[in-house]
This record gives C-alpha cells, sequence and structure tokens, in this order.
C-alpha cells in the first residue's frame, strides 16, 4: 500500500463581511487523488439505490393501505367514519351477552285467580296466558338478574326469582296463581357449559320408570357416566303389573332428587333399580310338598319336611270330625301366608306355613252321661224288664239322684208296674246307669 501526507493550513479570511474557511493541501502523492475520487462516486451512488428503493416501498405501502381503508369503507353503514366503527366493534364484544330460554308451565285455576302473569327483567318482558304453556326468550348480559312475575290485574301481586347467567341457559317453571301470592317451583335449570369430568342429566327419575333397565343403562352411559350398578326388586308375580326388567327407580349419589340439568361427576355412583320374578330371589327356597301330595299323610312328617327344607315358620292347625277314627292325625291342605299353596312358586324362608290337619274326636254323647240319658237308658231298662207296662214317675215320685264319683248315677224313683193280665201296682226302682248317652250301661236294678 501506498503511504501518503496531507499538510491542512487553515486561514481565516474575511470577505464580504463574512468570515471563510480556506484549507490548503499540500499534495505529496499524486495517482492517490484520482483513487479517492473514484471511491467517493461509488460511494454516492450506493446511496441514491437505497433512497430510490425505500421511496418505492413506501409508495406501494401507502397504496395498499388506501385500498384496505376503500374496501373497508364500503362496508361500513352509512359512510361512518371506519375508525369510529372499529371502536364501537371492540366495545360491543366486551359486553357479552347470553340466550336464556325460560318453559313456563302455568297451572289452570277453576274458578278464582285465573289472572295473566307478566314475566320481566332488564327492560324486557313477555306475558303469561293463564293456564298455558308458554316458551320466552330473554338476551341478557353476564351476572345477576332478578326475574320478576307480576299479576295482570287490578291489584297487581309480584314474585322474583334470581339467576345467575354465565352461559347460555334453560329453566323450566312451574307457576300458581292465588289471590295473595304467585307460586313459582323450579322444574330444571340446563346450562350451555363445557364439562370436563362432570355429566349433565337429561331428565329426572321419573321419566327412566317403567323403561326397560337396560334402555336406561345405555342412556346414562351414553351421557358420560361410569360407574352404574344393578339393583333387583323380587316382586314380580301372578298379581303384578309389571314387567320383568321394568325400571323401578334410578339413584344418583343416594338421591332421586335431580332433575334435568343437574351436574354430576361422572363416576358418581349410579344405581338403577328394577323389577324381577320372585322365584328369580336366590332367598326363596322350593316348598316339598303342596295340599294335593300331602294329603292322607300323617301331619308331623309333613311339618319336619318343610322344615327340613329350611321353612322358619311352620305352624299346624286342626279340623275335628266325629265321623271317621281313621282319619284321626292325616293333613287336610296346607297353605302359605294364608293363600293357597303353588308347588311352581318359591317362597321366602320366613313364610308363614300353615298345616292342617283331621283330628278324630267322639261326640259328646259317646264320652258324656247326662241326667237326660241316664234317665232314658233307665227307663228303657225297666221297660224291657217288664214287657207288659213300665212307668217311671220322675217328677212326683224321683226319691234319690246322685252323681257318683266314676261317672255313673244313681236313681231311686217311684214306678207304676202293669201285668200280663193289665193290672197296675205301684213300686220302686232303684239301680245305676254308667257309660255315656250314646252307649249307656245299667246296672244294680231292682223293684220292691
Amino acid at each position: 500500500m501506498r503511504s501518503f501526507n496531507v499538510e491542512k493550513n487553515t486561514k481565516n479570511k474575511q470577505k464580504n463581511g463574512e468570515i471563510v474557511e480556506d484549507a490548503s493541501f499540500i499534495k505529496k502523492d499524486e495517482p492517490l487523488k484520482n483513487d479517492i475520487t473514484l471511491n467517493n462516486k461509488v460511494h454516492h451512488n450506493k446511496k441514491l439505490i437505497i433512497v430510490v428503493i425505500l421511496v418505492i416501498v413506501f409508495f406501494l405501502f401507502s397504496i395498499v393501505n388506501l385500498i384496505l381503508a376503500f374496501d373497508k369503507n364500503k362496508n361500513s353503514n352509512n359512510g361512518v367514519n371506519n375508525y369510529e366503527n372499529n371502536k364501537s366493534d371492540i366495545k360491543e364484544q366486551l359486553i357479552i351477552k347470553y340466550h336464556i330460554k325460560i318453559h313456563i308451565d302455568f297451572e289452570e285455576n277453576i274458578m278464582f285467580s285465573k289472572y295473566d302473569v307478566i314475566l320481566s327483567t332488564d327492560g324486557q318482558s313477555k306475558t303469561l296466558k293463564h293456564g298455558k304453556k308458554t316458551d320466552v326468550e330473554f338476551i341478557l348480559e353476564e351476572g345477576k338478574h332478578i326475574l320478576t312475575f307480576t299479576s295482570d290485574d287490578e291489584y297487581p301481586i309480584s314474585e322474583e326469582k334470581e339467576i345467575n347467567v354465565t352461559s347460555n341457559m334453560e329453566i323450566s317453571y312451574k307457576i300458581n296463581s292465588h289471590y295473595d301470592k304467585i307460586s313459582i317451583s323450579e322444574v330444571y335449570l340446563d346450562r350451555d357449559e363445557d364439562l370436563i369430568n362432570k355429566v349433565k342429566m337429561e331428565n329426572d327419575e321419573k321419566s327412566y320408570i317403567g323403561k326397560n333397565y337396560q334402555d336406561v343403562i345405555n342412556d346414562l352411559k351414553k351421557l358420560g357416566f361410569t360407574n352404574i350398578k344393578e339393583k333387583y326388586r323380587y316382586d314380580i308375580n301372578e298379581a303384578s303389573k309389571n314387567k320383568d326388567g321394568e325400571v323401578y327407580g334410578v339413584k344418583i349419589n343416594d338421591s332421586t332428587k335431580y332433575k334435568k340439568g343437574d351436574i354430576f361427576d361422572n363416576n358418581v355412583k349410579i344405581v338403577v333399580t328394577y323389577h324381577v320374578n320372585e322365584n328369580e330371589d336366590p332367598s326363596r327356597i322350593s316348598i316339598p310338598y303342596d295340599s294335593d301330595s300331602a294329603s292322607g299323610k300323617k301331619y308331623e312328617d309333613i311339618v319336619k319336611a318343610f322344615e327340613d327344607a329350611g321353612f322358619t315358620n311352620v305352624t299346624t292347625n286342626r279340623t275335628i270330625t266325629h265321623n271317621d277314627k281313621n282319619y284321626d292325625g292325616l293333613v287336610n291342605k296346607i297353605t302359605i301366608d294364608d293363600k293357597k299353596i303353588d308347588k311352581n312358586k318359591k317362597y321366602k324362608k320366613d313364610a308363614n306355613i300353615e298345616i292342617t290337619y283331621i283330628q278324630y274326636e267322639p261326640r259328646r254323647e259317646e264320652v258324656e252321661l247326662s241326667h237326660y240319658g241316664a234317665k232314658k237308658a233307665f227307663e228303657a231298662y225297666g221297660k224291657a224288664k217288664y214287657r207288659y207296662g213300665f212307668k217311671v214317675h220322675w217328677i212326683v215320685g224321683l226319691i234319690d239322684a246322685k252323681d257318683r264319683d266314676d261317672g255313673s248315677v244313681y236313681y231311686k224313683v217311684e214306678v207304676t208296674i202293669t201285668n200280663q193280665y193289665g193290672a197296675k201296682y205301684d213300686a220302686v226302682a232303684e239301680g245305676v246307669v254308667s257309660g255315656s248317652d250314646a252307649n249307656p250301661k245299667v246296672s244294680q236294678f231292682k223293684v220292691s
């Protein structure tokens, strides 16, 4: 590289009243001057090119902005300033509003308090016709709001319900009109919100009762529930109106007090109880005999058979007969819980089994001796002995009548006897009558 030295002398000169800086260069190397001049020109050209490019880019950017602004102004209403529209849109977006659907079931009165009701909130209102079902929709901002129910009559009364709006909602109310108040009961509240590991109910318990249990379980699984148990209700018999597999009830978290819109954990315990034939109850047992198969057998054997089968409440009853001693102790019939026994059914272990058997007892006259029977036997014995005539004077001629310890009776009585020739004479007859009215025996009979 070539080296050079430059000296610069500066003198201040005054020209036309101005001070001018005068610089004088002492040139040491003439070729170097040409190189410096060339480099300065190249550097100047580069700057010029950069400036031109920047101008072109700025020009294109301006054209694009003009096109976009033109399109936005074209779509605005009545040519409102685009900037003001953007500010209005942003403000509108900051206010969150939701759709609130309300189903009203207005119970109808027969005679009194048949007024309509006006439902209102936040400057919005709807007339609810008495006795009609009405659907109402309000648009409300996020937050708490008061629903006001006001009677549409000469002396208005009002009731209020507060709702917390956090999403689109569907609410159902049942209302009743009275002279002094409006009764309002919430049927369900359904929020439109995202659920994570949660399930929102679409029905209440009543909607499941009577349906097939498998259909109900499938519906609950489709909702997202994962912990569903089955429970049997063994109550179907010949008198039952329910069908096998019909749902008796559905409990969620041990409660039946749920409704549409209620939210539960997806693993909450659910128990579906349904009707099942009572014969499928494992706690029931078969009977060893029915009335037909037990008839004619000793009742002691039948009682033992039922107890051996597992029945714990076996009782006996008897029916008395005086006709045939051979039936004594034999089974007559069997009942379970006061009903005719069915050999095709199974019964609970503690069912009331009653076995009725026959007990022979002689008639009263066969075992007892009455005074009437004894007198009759005493008189018959005398007539047999004095066949031409024997009359006992029981009323005016009874001398003695004694009941003895052995059950016999001693009589001493006046009698009138007729002989074979028709002659009559008075005498005294005495004797002892034993046995029974049905089979009396006369002994120690004598006449004096």
